[in-house]
């Protein structure tokens, strides 16, 4: 993106209609969608924003910084539901191209009640009509109404890529994509169900329930993914099984993954730079005596380290991520067919695992800096609480953290972890316990700690327990985040902002060290002496860090005004006082 496209989308974000709201419910949803046209006004082009991703992660930042409602919205039009029809059609289409209207927003409804978090195994079905070559859309039971979705609010044209097992002659298939209206500017369009449900506090969207009753859907909106339907009413089906098929229509979240990892990761480095202002001018006393700064205390010290480590630690993940996730368009398959682009299985557990690691590191971040903001930070007007509901709401939303890391353990399980891992068995006999640690040693025994839980997976003689593939799993997440911080060290260019970004990573790198200091001990990897001398260590990279609070917001690349924070603000006590 040219400097001054990016000037262009940073004043459609200073506009004042981004001002903070002091309306909720009905009157929040329509500001939602006048900020939302305002964006669209402005920086809509001829081609999907997909393939402009420097322009679509910008826009996106600017998003979630300013309102997490718009942001929430633009991901699931621009990334889920456009991403879908670039990736699955057969065949180059854009949404116009099967007769969408251009003002109308995309969503994806892909989960229903019934399945909850199991995007793959839907109820909705989607009957062949073989007469009049077009499909039937029924939700055949109350469990097939998909939720969560933001389509309650009346005055807004949506329309969503749905989620259903195809029946053809009789015969259920696997789970394909369809391109549906789901409402005009005036309603609901016919034989689709739409109830507006009680909003979450987390993100507050127009969530509702959509079911379907007999809708109608053309062929040219079916994303069959090379896959077809002969004259003869004959399904042809390049996937070899029911089972890969669904499995493959479950890699849609994969392009929402990138929308979310850059969305968490830019709210939490807004909340570490909004928590860093006010920390370097609020005053605080814990013992009788006079107040001073909160950011003297050792303690908040070491908070502001792990907030802002946290932060560039998710920003730096998602950077990793984004190409694999935001991949786009068919390729060719072995029987001259075509499919999505799908990635590689080291790319799908990379894409799945990231965003599993963005969301905790932006959730315990932003939580660290609501907490360091005292009371002030838990009131609407700090931001602080709207940055950590859309993080809260994205453990579940876009994949459940919990179930994509037991997938990804699986998968880390059935490799071949046989051979000994170069680091590990270089690791000078004699010399095998770490007496000091520093930055690429700790990283190493990150590595090595990987290495160990997948042998142990491999060889334990029967499947592994759910425990030791989160273990498993969980460790390949410190491993991919040590790698990312490093990877970021090394492409720093500044000579200041390096030394501060070396002290933010070494002291990352030696938390997710000490989260299982006992096993390392008891591998015989790490002395008492170094592991009771993280905690010097950690203090001394902690008062360097808070003696550098230009540097650190020059790291965060985030505008404090943008924000409308007053906590960031030297006037903050007037803007609360009034």
């Amino acid at each position: 993106m040219t400097r001054a496209e990016r000037l262009t989308v940073d004043d459609v974000f200073s506009d004042p209609i981004f001002d903070p709201p002091t309306v909720d419910g009905a009157d929040r949803n329509a500001l939602t969608y006048e900020r939302i046209r305002h964006v669209q006004h402005h920086l809509a082009t001829s081609e999907p924003l997909l393939t402009r991703p420097d322009r679509l992660r910008r826009i996106l930042e600017l998003a979630v910084v300013t309102d997490p409602c718009v942001f929430h919205v633009l991901f699931l039009h621009h990334c889920m539901a456009t991403g879908a029809v670039l990736t699955f059609a057969t065949e180059p289409t854009l949404p116009a191209e099967i007769g969408l209207p251009s003002d109308a927003l995309g969503i994806a409804l892909v989960t229903e009640v019934g399945h909850a978090g199991s995007s793959g195994n839907p109820l909705t079905e989607a009957e062949f009509d073989p007469e009049r070559r077009d499909f039937i859309l029924r939700s055949p039971t109350p469990a097939a109404t998909k939720f969560p979705s933001a389509v309650g609010h009346d005055g807004t044209a949506k329309w969503a890529v749905v989620g259903a097992r195809l029946r053809v002659a009789g015969v259920l298939h696997g789970m394909f994509l369809f391109v549906v209206p789901l409402r005009t500017a005036q309603g609901p369009c016919p034989g689709v169900r739409i109830r507006p449900v009680r909003t979450s506090p987390l993100l507050p969207v127009d969530s509702a329930t959509t079911s379907f009753d007999g809708v109608r859907v053309p062929y040219r909106r079916w994303l069959s993914d090379g896959a077809s339907i002969g004259d003869d009413g004959t399904l042809h089906e390049p996937q070899p099984t029911t089972q890969d098929r669904s499995r493959r229509t479950a890699g849609l979240p994969r392009l929402g993954w990138g929308g979310i990892g850059v969305g968490l990761a830019a709210a939490a480095r807004a909340g570490a730079a909004i928590m860093l202002s006010y920390a370097g001018r609020r005053l605080t006393s814990a013992a009788p005596g006079p107040a001073r700064p909160i950011l003297s205390y050792s303690s908040v010290q070491r908070r502001l380290v792990d907030t802002v480590a946290e932060a560039l630690a998710a920003t730096a993940l998602a950077d990793r991520a984004l190409p694999a996730c935001w991949r786009l368009g068919p390729r060719p398959d072995a029987d001259g067919g075509t499919s999505s682009d799908a990635p590689a299985i080291d790319d799908q557990v990379t894409t799945m695992l990231t965003k599993v690691a963005v969301h905790r590191l932006a959730e315990r971040s932003l939580g660290r800096a609501r907490v360091s903001c005292g009371g002030l930070g838990s009131f609407p007007a700090s931001r602080l609480t709207d940055y950590l509901g859309l993080a809260m709401a994205f453990g579940s939303a876009g994949g459940d953290d919990e179930m994509m890391l037991l997938q990804a353990g699986g998968a880390l399980a059935a490799r071949d972890a046989a051979a000994a891992d170069p680091l590990d068995a270089a690791w000078p006999a004699g010399h095998r316990t770490v007496s000091t640690l520093d930055l690429d040693t700790a990283a190493d025994l990150l590595r090595i700690r990987l290495h160990r839980l997948q042998q142990a997976a491999g060889t334990a003689g029967a499947a592994p327990t759910t425990s030791r593939l989160l273990a498993l799993a969980e460790a390949q997440v410190a491993w991919m985040t040590a790698q990312a911080m490093q990877a970021a060290l090394a492409d720093e260019t500044d000579a200041e902002l390096r030394s501060v970004r070396a002290d933010l990573t070494t002291a990352l790198v030696l938390a997710l060290v000490t989260e299982h200091a006992g096993w390392y001990l008891a591998e015989g990897l790490l002395s008492g002496a170094a592991a009771t001398g993280i905690d010097d260590l950690r203090d001394s990279l902690d008062r360097r860090v808070a003696e550098q609070a230009d540097a650190v917001h020059l790291l965060l690349a985030v505008s404090t005004e943008l924000t409308r924070s007053p906590l960031a603000d030297d006037g903050y006590v007037a803007a609360f006082a009034g």
